[in-house]
């Protein structure tokens, strides 16, 4: 039996995708309420005392961090030579779908879904930073 704790909102939203089958068959109606259930969540504190959400933080903050290290460092690589280093990539590949899939579960279980968002922005601006530098590149 698990002792693991799990967001009411998280739970509803996993009910509401169960109950109504595949996105694609949903009406105007199912969307609107995912919609609200959705914006419920994201209002809605994470699960667990404070100790609990630094520990759950601090843990996704330094795999997330590892990962972005070696996907920038990949990619600057990749830039400066012109070639990928397989080795590497897939580290990062190793990462992605080991440890930081589990962080990401673990937030969204949790309802800690801000500050997901927070950290898919930040992937979001290093990806792009690192795309205009290639860019700027290319055309030397």
């Amino acid at each position: 039996m698990t002792t693991l704790a799990t967001s009411p909102a998280i739970t509803a939203i996993e009910e509401f995708q169960q109950a109504r089958g595949p996105m694609e068959t949903w009406s105007a109606a199912d969307f609107e309420g995912h919609q609200n259930l959705a914006a419920i969540a994201l209002e809605a504190r994470p699960v667990g005392g404070i100790v609990r959400t630094i520990r759950r933080r601090t843990t996704v903050l330094t795999v997330v961090g590892v990962a972005f290290a070696l996907y920038a460092t990949a990619e600057l690589l990749r830039m400066l030579r012109g070639t990928a280093w397989m080795w590497l990539e897939q580290h990062v590949d190793e990462l992605v779908h080991g440890p930081v899939t589990e962080a990401d579960r673990e937030l969204r279980r949790t309802g800690d879904l801000r500050f997901r968002r927070r950290i898919e922005h930040a992937g979001m601006r290093l990806t792009g930073a690192l795309d205009r530098l290639n860019a700027g590149l290319a055309r030397l």
